[in-house]
């Protein structure tokens, strides 16, 4: 998905994706269903979301709905739905659940993800991560 500049962006990528998925339900890779997903989460229409992934029969997305029950403060229902996630290796899974489990207080596990993210090497986030290390290791 392209990276929108603003708000209003997302809002106009979210209307297209739903308008080409209108002109082809088939979606036979998944592309507009996820461009769909991604500008929902984007637009931070979280229980829409919600819905939407409900839907999906044929996709896994167990990440994506991890990601928002975080942002929607249901941390302990978060952590149940990142078991559910198939790329448990991958940074983005244990950046997510190194700020789920810190959310939960479990300070140590939380440490040891970001160690693990940190190992894997950083990213963009590479200051972020390290500030939650830190504050992690405080606690």
């Amino acid at each position: 998905m392209v990276e929108a500049s603003k708000p209003s962006d997302n809002h106009q990528i979210l209307q297209n994706a739903r308008r080409s998925l209108d002109q082809n339900p088939a979606d036979p890779t998944g592309t507009l269903r996820r461009t769909i997903l991604v500008g929902l989460i984007k637009t931070k229409a979280f229980d829409e979301a919600i819905q939407f992934i409900k839907q999906q029969k044929d996709q896994d997305y167990s990440f994506e709905h991890a990601y928002i029950l975080h942002r929607l403060g249901q941390n302990t229902q978060a952590l149940v739905q990142l078991e559910r996630v198939k790329n448990q290796a991958s940074v983005s899974y244990l950046h997510l659940k190194a700020q789920v489990l810190y959310k939960l207080g479990q300070y140590s596990q939380a440490v040891e993800c970001y160690e693990e993210v940190v190992g894997k090497g950083l990213n963009d986030d590479g200051m972020e991560i390290a500030t939650n290390l830190l504050a992690c290791s405080a606690n």
